[in-house]
């Protein structure tokens, strides 16, 4: 499990945002997370904010609503939270949420 605080992710939260916060190459970053963790920086992110949207699961239940849940992981739409779940954990996110 690749672990980031979850201040950094934020929906911008992108190879163009790291680019210009850091005046590094998009080459660069990508290589740098294939040496660093075996992936590339959207399959890392991916995995970041599933890992964060567990952890919140776990801790909140159902009393926070989905749009809450991919708001407070960096999503900007709900279905994309929902598939990045299904791909990273191989299951449906928790279905005592999905109506809200």
């Amino acid at each position: 499990l690749i672990e980031v605080e979850h201040r950094y992710l934020f929906h911008n939260f992108t190879v163009n945002y790291l680019k210009e916060e850091t005046g590094l190459n998009e080459e660069f970053i990508q290589q740098y997370f294939f040496e660093k963790y075996n992936v590339s920086f959207e399959l890392w992110l991916r995995s970041a904010r599933v890992g964060y949207l567990n952890h919140l699961f776990c801790e909140f239940g159902a009393s926070l609503s989905l749009r809450e849940y991919a708001t407070f992981t960096g999503y900007t739409n709900i279905e994309s939270m929902l598939a990045d779940f299904k791909n990273e954990k191989g299951g449906e996110f928790p279905l005592l949420i999905k109506s809200k």
